[in-house]
């Protein structure tokens, strides 16, 4: 039976992957983190228990060892970076980054995998935002025209505001932009207060154009694509529009705090949400995905969990990649139907008026 460690296992991505694994999987898992009482409130009998500290090698060498794959949801990435790939390489492990994108793989790929498996970006954003329009333009004919939406109401772990706030200055994405063909900067505009089809109430989309997305756009020959990320609150809108000259003033932890903070200001009496949509314009019609789930950890955590237990059945190739760019769609989906973080997945062929029939919390 194939062993897998989890770091960071009680976190809230954490958590998600080892309840996917047991349910998904017949696998040991191995659970490492800083906090041991927090770990055992995550184990199941059966379960290894691991004191971990990533700034000890020696720690994250037995850690490693043994372990057929090694699954990362610590963070933030900017300071995790490639630091548990190179131990579980050394250990003769494969890996699975459940955030690890661009930077990582700069990293990583100066590195001889030694016939290891490195996947990278294996949570919902980035990583399903690559894999459900994937999924969504199998059998279509061109040309082909997305939008997307990913987002909601959500609380903001400090893990997750970091690697946000990280990622303002790391190049890797642009505001507003979108692709026609090719990046168009400052093609789009922030949609303010708005009523988006299959998101409840009133919401806020950024335009946001990633590396991801542009791999995909040029993977599909879109010719054009329009991406979004939405957020259902005003406080968490307010702080992203000052965050960036917060950080620079105040440093990270301040803007940390700040997004945090503005995120549980919106979630108050209300319960939490996640959706995401891929709207396909093709030859012959519209084909539209609608995913709904209780919050983005239980998302991340199940393509963490599928990610590694393809790894386990030799379904990835050696090498470096992506999650959502290498994982076979059909089998994620059918996974994901099963899974306890998400309330619906429906696919939408010419779905005029299919909007109307979405309420808040179910499809």
């Amino acid at each position: 039976m194939k062993r897998i460690g989890i770091v960071g296992a009680s976190g809230a991505v954490g958590r998600a992957v080892a309840e996917h694994l047991r349910l998904w999987g017949q696998v040991r898992l191995r659970l490492g983190g800083r906090r041991v009482p927090a770990l055992h409130e995550v184990a199941a009998p059966g379960d290894e228990i691991i004191h971990l500290d990533l700034t000890d090698p020696a720690s994250l060498a037995a850690f490693c060892g043994d372990c057929d794959v090694v699954v990362n949801t610590a963070g933030p990435t900017a300071t995790v970076m490639d630091r548990i790939a190179r131990a579980a390489i050394a250990a003769g492990a494969d890996y699975v980054d459940a955030a690890g994108d661009e930077p990582v793989h700069d990293l990583l790929a100066a590195v001889p995998a030694q016939g290891r498996r490195l996947v990278l970006s294996a949570g919902m954003m980035p990583g399903l935002t690559a894999l459900l329009p994937r999924f969504v333009a199998q059998g279509v004919e061109g040309p082909l025209r997305l939008t997307a939406f990913a987002g909601g109401l959500d609380r903001f772990t400090a893990t997750a505001a970091g690697d946000y706030v990280a990622s303002l200055g790391n190049g890797y994405g642009a505001a507003l932009a979108a692709w026609r063909g090719q990046v168009a900067a400052r093609a789009l505009t922030v949609r303010q207060n708005e009523e988006i089809p299959f998101f409840p109430g009133r919401v806020w989309a950024i335009p946001y154009l990633s590396q991801e997305n542009i791999r995909i756009a040029r993977d599909l020959r879109l010719t054009s694509g329009d991406w979004y990320n939405v957020f259902a609150g005003q406080h968490l809108f307010d702080a992203f529009a000052r965050i960036q000259e917060l950080a620079s003033s105040a440093g990270t932890t301040a803007a940390v705090d700040a997004l945090c903070a503005a995120a549980a200001l919106d979630m108050a009496g209300r319960k939490t949400y996640q959706r995401m949509t891929v709207r396909l314009e093709h030859a012959n019609g519209t084909r539209q995905l609608v995913l709904n789930a209780a919050d983005s950890y239980g998302l991340s955590g199940a393509l963490a969990a599928c990610t590694a237990l393809d790894i386990c059945a030799d379904s990835i190739p050696a090498g470096l990649h992506f999650a959502g760019e290498i994982l076979r769609p059909d089998a994620v989906i059918a996974r994901l139907r099963g899974s306890p973080a998400v309330a619906a997945l429906e696919i939408i062929d010419d779905g005029v008026g299919a909007e109307h029939e979405f309420e808040d919390g179910a499809l």
